[in-house]
């Protein structure tokens, strides 16, 4: 409370942040974290395949725009569970390229 007046805040981690600017969501209650393009462009390759396990950063696949190429890692441990996205596939901002499942230990 300041003057009188009633703020929220949310405090996030540097992790956070970077996954919402790179279009990333953490592990919800499903157990799945969804990759999304940053920014429109060309997947230039494809990484991974389905069922392929996964470390965090781990480069998934490469993406053109304004003719740079940019590696898209992996939020997180797990294993690539689909691939929406083909090589030479022009995408949205925003497109589901990616989902990572968790790993279940036993």
């Amino acid at each position: 409370m300041i003057n009188g007046r009633e703020y929220k805040s949310v405090v996030k981690s540097r992790k956070d942040l970077l996954l919402e600017k790179f279009g990333s969501t953490g592990a919800g209650a499903s157990g799945h974290s969804d990759v999304k393009a940053p920014m429109p462009g060309l997947v230039v390759r494809v990484n991974v395949a389905v069922g392929d396990i996964v470390e965090a950063g781990q480069p998934l696949l490469v993406l053109e725009a304004m003719k740079m190429e940019n590696e898209i890692g992996s939020p997180r441990n797990g294993v690539v569970g689909a691939v929406h996205v083909a090589d030479g596939e022009a995408v949205g901002k925003n497109a589901l390229l990616i989902e990572i499942e968790t790993v279940e230990s036993q």
